[in-house]
C-alpha cells in the first residue's frame, strides 16, 4: 500500500511536495463544495440527503486526490479513485431519482450503465484514463433526456459534460507533453473537474425535482 507511484509528469521524485501544482489545485473541489454549501444554505437543502451525500463525496474527492498527489502511493491512489468514483455514481443515481422521478431501483440502472461504459471504454479505447469516458457517456445521456423533457437540471448536467471535454483532454495530454511542458497538464484536470462536479451537484442544492423549475434565487 505504501509503494511509490510516479504516474504524472510533474512528479520526478518521492516526497510530499513532489507535485505542488497537482496537489494545490485540489482546492478546486473544496471551493466548489464551499460554493454549493452556501447555495444550499439559501435554499434550505443542507440537511437533504440527496444533496448532502454527493456534497460530502465532493469534499472527499478533494481530500482523496490531495492525499494521492502528496503521498504518491497505492493507499492515496485508492482514496482518490474511490472518492471520485463514488461521487460520480451517487450523483447520477440521485439525479435519475430526483430529476426523472424514477424509483430508487430503476434509477440504479444509471450507475450500473456508467460502470459498464467505463469498463468497456477503458478496455477498448487506447487512451490513458479512458474509463473516465464512462461517466461522460452516461452524463451526456442523462443531460439529453432531461433536455428533451425540458427539465432545468438538464442545462446543468449538459454544462458539466461540456466542461469535462477539455478536462479529459488535459488529463490525457499530461505525459505526452511532458518533455515540452515539465509541470504537465494534470493540474488543469483538477481545476476543471471541480467545476464539473460542482455543476452536476448544483441542482441538488437548488432542490430541482421532477417537474420543477427553480433557480438560484429564493422564491
Amino acid at each position: 500500500m505504501s509503494d511509490y507511484i510516479d504516474g504524472y509528469c510533474e512528479r520526478v521524485a518521492p516526497g510530499l511536495l513532489g507535485e505542488p501544482l497537482n496537489a494545490i489545485t485540489n482546492l478546486s473541489f473544496l471551493l466548489a463544495a464551499l460554493v454549493l454549501w452556501r447555495v444550499a444554505g439559501r435554499h434550505g437543502t443542507r440537511t437533504d440527503p440527496v444533496f448532502l451525500v454527493p456534497w460530502g463525496l465532493l469534499v472527499a474527492t478533494g481530500i482523496g486526490s490531495l492525499a494521492f498527489h502528496t503521498m504518491a502511493n497505492r493507499f492515496g491512489a485508492i482514496l482518490d479513485t474511490a472518492a471520485l468514483s463514488l461521487c460520480l455514481l451517487v450523483t447520477i443515481w440521485f439525479g435519475a431519482r430526483r430529476w426523472l422521478g424514477w424509483s430508487w431501483l430503476a434509477a440504479a440502472l444509471w450507475p450500473v450503465g456508467m460502470v459498464g461504459a467505463a469498463l468497456l471504454l477503458g478496455r477498448h479505447v487506447p487512451v490513458g484514463g479512458a474509463a473516465y469516458l464512462g461517466p461522460f457517456v452516461t452524463g451526456a445521456a442523462l443531460a439529453s433526456l432531461l433536455m428533451i423533457r425540458r427539465h432545468p437540471a438538464g442545462r446543468w448536467v449538459a454544462a458539466a459534460v461540456a466542461v469535462f471535454v477539455p478536462s479529459f483532454i488535459f488529463r490525457t495530454l499530461d505525459m505526452p507533453l511532458c518533455g515540452d511542458w515539465p509541470v504537465g497538464t494534470h493540474f488543469a484536470w483538477h481545476l476543471l473537474n471541480g467545476m464539473v462536479l460542482g455543476l452536476a451537484i448544483a441542482p441538488f442544492a437548488i432542490r430541482m425535482s421532477a417537474g420543477t423549475n427553480p433557480s438560484f434565487t429564493r422564491h
